[in-house]
C-alpha cells in the first residue's frame, strides 16, 4: 500500500501526464511480472511428483493391486483359475490401475480368457474383453464358426489393448 501512496504523491507533485504514464506502466509491468512468477511457481509445485514421491506412489500401487486382486478373486470366485495381472501407477491421472487376465481351461482343452481393467483406488471396472479358444490347435479341423471367433478374438484383444493404453502408460 505504501507504494501506491508514494506514486500518488509523486504524481500530484509533478502534474506531468507523461511522467504519470511512465510510472503506471512500470507499476503494471512489475505486478504482471510478479503474478507470472507466482503462477509459474504454483504450476511447478503441482506439475509432477518428485522421483522419490513417484517411487513411493508406484510401490503403494503395487501393494494395493496385490491386495485388490486377492479380494477380487474371492468376490468373483475365480480362485481356481489362472490369474495374471500387472499394476500401473499413472502419474498423469494420479491413480493406480490393474490389468487382470483370467484363464480357465476345461477338460476338453478349450478355454476362456477374460481381461479386466480396474481402477484400484475406486474399485471400478473400467473395461473388459473375453474370448473363447477351441480345443484344437489344428486350424484345419476347426469349424468355420470357430475360425471367425478366433479372428474376432484377435481384433477384440487388440481393441482392448488400445483402449487401456491411456491408463496403463505414462
Amino acid at each position: 500500500m505504501h507504494c501506491f501512496k508514494s506514486l500518488q504523491i509523486q504524481f500530484s507533485k509533478s502534474n506531468n501526464e507523461k511522467e504519470w504514464n511512465e510510472v503506471m506502466t512500470k507499476t503494471v509491468l512489475i505486478f504482471a511480472l510478479l503474478s507470472l512468477l507466482a503462477g509459474v511457481s504454483i504450476a511447478a509445485e503441482n506439475a509432477m511428483p518428485s522421483q522419490e514421491k513417484l517411487y513411493e506412489l508406484q510401490e503403494k500401487c503395487s501393494k494395493n493391486a496385490d491386495d485388490f486382486v486377492i479380494k477380487k478373486k474371492k468376490e468373483i470366485a475365480f480362485s481356481d483359475y489362472d490369474c495374471y495381472y500387472s499394476a500401473h501407477y499413472n502419474k498423469k491421472l494420479n491413480k493406480c490401475f490393474v490389468n487382470m487376465r483370467i484363464h480357465e481351461s476345461s477338460d476338453d482343452q478349450s478355454s476362456m480368457t477374460g481381461y479386466y481393467l480396474y481402477d484400484v483406488d475406486e474399485d471400478i471396472l473400467l473395461d473388459m474383453c473375453g474370448y473363447f479358444s477351441p480345443s484344437t490347435e489344428d486350424i484345419s479341423t476347426i469349424p468355420e464358426i470357430y475360425k471367425l471367433m478366433i479372428q474376432d478374438n484377435i481384433k477384440t484383444l487388440k481393441s482392448y489393448n488400445e483402449r487401456i493404453k491411456p491408463y496403463m502408460t505414462k
